[in-house]
């Protein structure tokens, strides 16, 4: 919910934004609250490697906020297609790049 939050904030401050989730639901109350925003655009899991290629191509940025969370396929898969990443201090990609190297923490 906190990165639903930042995007609202974004769109208060003027900026055009869009916030696309995609996996599975593991949690209906967390669900339920992401798509009331009409910023969200919910996507279920994607069972081909080609179908995730095409949203982070479609998308400008992703964001990784976990809170446990191992090195993940997910960071170099984004970065492959261009995309900068978001992602928690001490999870998962943090501390393989500098930080603003290729995204930010």
């Amino acid at each position: 919910m906190s990165t639903a939050k930042a995007v609202e904030k974004l769109i208060d401050n003027g900026y055009e934004c869009e916030f696309t989730v995609v996996g599975k639901v593991m949690d209906h109350n967390v669900y339920k609250n992401l798509i009331k925003h009409r910023f969200i655009k919910y996507l279920p899991p994607v069972s081909r490697k080609i179908e995730l290629l095409e949203i982070y191509r479609a998308n400008d940025i992703l964001v990784v906020p976990s809170f446990k969370e191992t090195f993940g396929i997910v960071y170099p898969e984004a970065m492959s297609q261009g995309l900068p990443v978001i992602y928690s201090k001490g999870q998962g990609f943090d501390g393989h790049f500098s930080d603003g190297e290729v995204g930010k923490k």
